[in-house]
């Protein structure tokens, strides 16, 4: 099956955590997923911020990657959407 829309974006690294939450949550907005907000989650793993579809409970997470942030990919419709 061929993606299309926001799951084929080219995967890109920003330099601000701030960044990366705006491009997942316009992402997730454009699949059509309910996001309510991001939290800090912290661990061995250094931290991440996570935010969940208030609607298919799908997560999106925002974390540290090489010397940047990104979000989890492909992000896809949310289920209720395709319902």
């Amino acid at each position: 099956m061929q993606r299309s829309g926001p799951a084929r974006r080219r995967a890109m690294s920003y330099a601000d955590p701030l960044d990366a939450i705006d491009g997942a949550k316009s992402e997730a907005d454009e699949a059509g997923h309910d996001l309510r907000g991001f939290t800090r989650r912290t661990g061995s793993f250094g931290y991440r911020f996570e935010a969940r579809c208030h609607t298919c409970r799908e997560t999106v997470t925002v974390a540290r990657v090489n010397a940047g942030w990104d979000y989890s990919r492909p992000i896809d419709s949310c289920a209720t959407e395709a319902s």
